[in-house]
């Protein structure tokens, strides 16, 4: 674990302790995955690494806290972060004062909101497929192209192996089918839109995950999230806001 000293306002302050955190990340066993305290420290992490010639995520698979947005997507690469309910956060936060101003005792403890989840981008996005570089190359290929109406025989098309061999290799390594391997990269990519504060609507989403309709979209996204679309898409939202249009 690194912890930094560093402190606001101190003459050093965290944000400028690249040395030391450098120092700390060739000292690590690679591959390595890593968490931060924030977003803006992942952020740093992303930096340092890129300094001392390290990838991301290749060799640091790196993850942030509060999934802000300005953080995440203009990192380089974007950043995997764990979300919070922010909107319904300040929501509870506004009724609980409108019940005091009325009168209302306090509540007796703390009122707890879990996190959301975890919203995945680059940081993140590798795949431990040893030293089989076609295999790799396919992953790549399903990822730069959820968006589209993708299937195996696109795969094939792009790397050149038979079906057999395809099939095969992601068995081996992925423990999947291509097929279940690209549902479930477009589902992932679903969370993450669904988490973003502009609140797309659904339709938008499965257009932009490769999903044919709304309908094929919740589908899909209830068989592999274990939840619900709608009700997964709630948990980013107020009460007065938690039903996407679809």
């Amino acid at each position: 674990m690194y912890e930094d000293a560093s402190k606001f306002g101190v003459a050093r302050p965290w944000q400028h302790d690249h040395e030391a955190l450098a120092c700390w990340l060739k000292s690590l066993e690679l591959p390595v995955g890593l968490m931060t305290s924030h977003d803006p420290r992942a952020v740093m992490v992303v930096q340092a690494c890129r300094r001392i010639g390290l990838r991301v995520p290749e060799d640091v698979a790196v993850i942030g806290f509060n999934n802000d947005i300005q953080s995440c997507e203009f990192s380089d690469p974007p950043l995997t972060s764990v979300a919070r309910p922010g909107e319904k956060i300040g929501f509870e936060a506004a009724a609980l004062l409108n019940r005091l101003i009325h009168g209302e005792a306090p509540p007796a403890g703390d009122i707890l909101f879990p996190p959301c989840g975890v919203v995945e981008r680059t940081s993140t996005n590798t795949v431990a497929v040893g030293d089989n570089e076609v295999l790799g190359e396919a992953v790549r290929f399903i990822r730069k192209n959820l968006s589209q109406s993708i299937g195996v025989e696109e795969i094939l098309k792009h790397i050149d192996v038979s079906r057999r061999w395809l099939e095969m290799a992601f068995k081996e390594k992925l423990h999947t089918s291509p097929h279940v391997y690209i549902s479930q990269a477009r589902v992932k990519k679903a969370k993450a839109l669904l988490a973003e504060p502009r609140k797309l609507r659904l339709k938008q989403v499965a257009m932009d995950c490769g999903f044919s309709s709304t309908r094929q979209l919740s589908a899909i996204f209830g068989r592999f999230a274990g939840v619900p679309l709608r009700e997964y898409a709630a948990r980013f939202h107020s009460p007065r806001r938690s039903s996407p249009d679809a």
